[in-house]
């Protein structure tokens, strides 16, 4: 019998037997890359439980916080209304100093800061600092001239309510009983008008009001008209106290002049009006009841009298 003769077995069939991986080699490959990919899991299961923690304790802690501030809000309104709301010294603090004026914050730098450096080492303090910062203080300073200014520009301005402003511009130049006739008459209504510009003595009866207003001004007109004519008067006169006291203060600076011309303040004197007020500024004798003269108005009256005034928190 022919021999059976050994099969042609391809060069590049062996070579790439021998590059080639065994069946056991692929397999542990595999096993090691399935057990790293389940230890990457497990690292971000813990991570992902420790994120959950932590977010929940946050959770909880902005919880409280919201209950806490929603209770001091309760508490806030209970006590408002039941007229004890008082503000903390720290809240208080912080309202004042982010509305204070550069007044105050001169005085503020004279009366506290120098006023504790001279108390403890006078030479520390150079009369020059005391000199510039008196400037911004003193009565008749630019900053008080600025602050007083705008503190009755606000009186004015708040006066009287928005609603008030509007009744009191457009009607302000006419007869109640014109008002009554014009805000009866039939409005005109057509697709076809545009206003293009409007008349202020007119804009209050383009519009068509409801029948208790109409009753309200029948009813009352009258009294509401008093009562602008009655602001109106006594805004004038706020005007009035204003200048007049702007027209004090430039006497007096002209007269300061003279007396700086034959005087000469010197670091003991500043030294002793810090003494003097740092015994009496938190007493009654720095209110302005005991100041000018200005009676208290009893709690119990609801109408002032004359010049009375309401006590503050300040002077208790």
């Amino acid at each position: 019998m022919e021999e059976l003769k050994q099969p042609i077995i391809p060069a590049s069939f062996n070579q790439a037997k021998t590059k080639g991986k065994t069946m056991k080699e692929r397999s542990k490959e595999h096993r090691e890359r399935k057990k790293a990919y389940i230890a990457n899991l497990e690292t971000k299961i813990v991570d992902l439980e420790t994120q959950i923690r932590d977010l929940t304790t946050e959770n909880e802690q902005i919880k409280a916080q919201l209950e806490k501030s929603s209770s001091e809000c309760k508490t806030q309104v209970v006590e408002k209304k039941s007229g004890v709301a008082k503000s903390s010294d720290t809240s208080k603090n912080k309202i004042e100093k982010s509305f204070k004026s550069s007044l105050h914050e001169y005085e503020d730098f004279v009366y506290d800061k120098l006023n504790k450096k001279m108390m403890e080492n006078p030479d520390e303090v150079r009369y020059t600092t005391l000199e510039q910062a008196y400037e911004h203080i003193e009565d008749y300073s630019d900053d008080r001239f600025i602050y007083i200014d705008s503190q009755f520009r606000n009186i004015i301005n708040n006066i009287v309510g928005i609603e008030t402003k509007i009744y009191q511009a457009c009607l302000k130049n006419l007869k109640l009983s014109e008002i009554k006739r014009r805000m009866k008459t039939k409005k005109r209504h057509s697709k076809y008008f545009v206003k293009k510009e409007f008349r202020l003595d007119q804009i209050m009866f383009d519009e068509e009001w409801s029948k208790p207003l109409m009753e309200v001004m029948e009813k009352y007109g009258e009294e509401l008209q008093n009562f602008g004519k009655t602001i109106k008067s006594l805004v004038k006169k706020l005007v009035q106290v204003r200048n007049k006291l702007f027209n004090t203060y430039i006497s007096m600076a002209e007269i300061d002049e003279k007396i700086y011309d034959t005087a000469d303040y010197h670091k003991q004197d500043v030294k002793g009006l810090f003494e003097i007020y740092n015994l009496i500024k938190d007493t009654k004798y720095m209110t302005p009841h005991y100041l000018w003269d200005i009676p208290k108005r009893p709690d119990s009256e609801l109408a002032y009298k004359d010049f009375e005034l309401s006590s503050s928190e300040d002077d208790e």
